[in-house]
């Protein structure tokens, strides 16, 4: 949550599925506003990184 400098309260838990798809459990927006979720790739020793933003009211 970048205009308070913290994230989530708790860690998610990243699940590997087949055929290199993941599901992410126990993600909790704990208050209003505008997040950022980031997610940070390894493939191949190449590094991917994502951001989206999400507004919660």
């Amino acid at each position: 949550m970048p205009a308070h400098q913290h994230g989530m309260n708790y860690t998610p838990k990243v699940t590997a599925l087949d055929g290199g798809t993941f599901r992410v459990d126990d993600m909790l927006f704990h208050m209003p506003g505008l997040w950022e979720l980031q997610v940070d790739v390894d493939i191949n020793d190449q590094s991917i990184f994502y951001t989206s933003k999400i507004a919660l009211k």
